[in-house]
């Protein structure tokens, strides 16, 4: 089996590069890491930076892709325990910092250690963060299209799930799924994630929730495009709800009495934060 080393070797090089070519020195907020650290036969995976470098001689490397594309290899995806990339999006186009992940998803790879996968959510540097398909006819900028349904089949160990956009419905569908923690950011449309979520079957041993609602405050209609009250209370009277250990509401457009009503139904373990406009 060759080493990880020399599969990362590559990567590591042009990361090691940009840092020097741009001063990015350690402590810059802009410094690009690729961590992968193997113990027990698993591998553990951080990236932080862009998805792409940028050299001096006008030659680039789609960092994040090559990276995703070795994770589907061989040599790597069987042993892949966790995945975590965070970025300050500082080459996000017109407010919007696509996050696609189809390298990882396009070989039918499967990932039987895999038990974390984390991706960084909300505002950047020059955009917000969001997660994008290509495949199965999406756009490859703004669509989900399917990519988180997807990881969870390739993923059947998968207990922590962190996205920066909601779900599309073929998630909540299908075989029980061991997944534990949920953090997901309503991105640019919560496509109905807690009204889904409340009526959704397949993950007993969900112990966690964390959602930040959509705060897309630059719309004139972003207050429409919250989640409703309605959704939050069928919510809080699904038995999801009453199996969790820890709910987070981040960013909700409820008034304090709506919020006093939904904790009256339960209020051990759920933290609720009201968006600092909300109505």
């Amino acid at each position: 089996m060759e080493s990880l080393a020399l599969l990362f070797a590559p990567l590591h090089i042009a990361i090691n590069r940009m840092n020097l070519e741009r001063g990015y020195g350690v402590g810059h907020p802009w410094h690009c890491r690729l961590d992968a650290v193997e113990s027990h036969g698993s591998l553990g995976v951080e990236y932080r930076g862009e998805y792409e470098l940028c050299f001096d001689d006008g030659s680039t490397v789609a960092i994040l892709h090559d990276l995703l594309g070795l994770l589907a290899s061989d040599g790597v995806s069987p042993r892949l325990r966790s995945f975590a990339y965070s970025t300050d999006a500082a080459l996000a186009a017109n407010g919007t910092y696509s996050i696609v992940i189809d390298p990882l998803l396009a070989r039918g790879r499967r990932f039987p250690k895999l038990t974390r996968f984390a991706l960084d959510q909300g505002e950047g540097e020059h955009g917000y963060k969001i997660l994008a398909s290509a495949l199965d006819g999406g756009d490859g900028f703004y669509d989900e299209a399917g990519a988180l349904a997807k990881l969870l089949e390739r993923g059947p160990g998968l207990r922590e799930l962190v996205t920066p956009s909601p779900p599309s419905p073929e998630f909540f569908l299908g075989d029980p799924h061991p997944l534990q923690s949920l953090d997901v950011d309503a991105g640019f449309g919560h496509e109905d994630f807690i009204r889904h979520l409340s009526g959704c079957s397949r993950f007993p041993d969900l112990r966690r929730l964390a959602f930040t609602d959509y705060r897309q405050r630059y719309r004139k209609d972003w207050r429409e495009r919250t989640t409703s009250f309605a959704d939050y209370e069928s919510f809080f009277a699904s038995g999801i709800s009453r199996r969790l250990e820890s709910v987070a509401l981040r960013e909700v457009n409820l008034t304090p009495d709506r919020v006093r009503r939904l904790l009256d139904v339960r209020s051990e373990g759920v933290g609720i934060t009201r968006s600092e406009v909300a109505g």
